[in-house]
């Protein structure tokens, strides 16, 4: 009886296989830490672009210009539960705030040396959403996601729904309702130690 307690308890105590290889893989690529395309750029400041025929376009935030509207990605691996992706995001309105999402990784697998794929779900609980943006139309939808790190940078190449039916990022290019942009994801530099 007692060895039949000590093995639920392990079994309690033991992070998920998924979990634990997702966490490995993470580390093993480098990505724990901050990624920012600009490090210098403050998420929580309002942006809005620069106007048509600007001497050089981009995004006004908190009166220093950006070539990319400022996001910040930190991937972390915790002693326990799953490894986690959150994403901050600073608002395209001046005087929003940003949008901030957090995504349990379900797994990570490397796909080469410089590439690789991680699965996560939306909740529906991972956006905090500023007043008068929309319920999040991913919620329950599992994701691949393939990243590439190239050169100290890292991009998101793929982000699509395991079923295909939402792609976001395709290619390295990104996607709005399903019709492919003309501008490619931003490539991301770790910022900090």
């Amino acid at each position: 009886m007692r060895a039949l307690i000590v093995l639920a308890s392990l079994a309690l105590a033991a992070p998920a296989v998924g979990q634990d290889t997702a966490g490995a893989a993470i580390k093993a690529f480098g990505l724990v830490g901050t990624w920012m395309p600009e490090c210098r750029a403050d998420v929580r400041v309002g942006c809005e672009m620069t106007p048509p025929g600007a001497k050089k376009e981009g995004w006004m935030c908190g009166g220093k210009l950006f070539e990319e509207l400022p996001q910040r990605t930190v991937f972390a691996v915790p002693a326990s539960g799953p490894a986690m992706r959150t994403s901050t995001v600073a608002s395209p309105v001046p005087g929003r705030p940003p949008v901030t999402s957090t995504w349990p990784i379900q797994s990570a697998a490397p796909l080469g040396a410089d590439r690789l794929k991680l699965r996560v779900t939306m909740t529906g609980d991972d956006i905090q959403r500023p007043p008068g943006r929309p319920e999040n139309k991913d919620k329950g939808v599992v994701f691949d996601i393939v990243l590439l790190k190239k050169d100290g940078r890292m991009r998101t190449m793929d982000f699509a729904s395991v079923d295909g039916g939402r792609v976001h990022v395709k290619d390295g290019f990104m996607y709005i309702d399903g019709a492919r942009q003309t501008w490619q994801t931003p490539a991301f530099e770790r910022c900090g130690s």
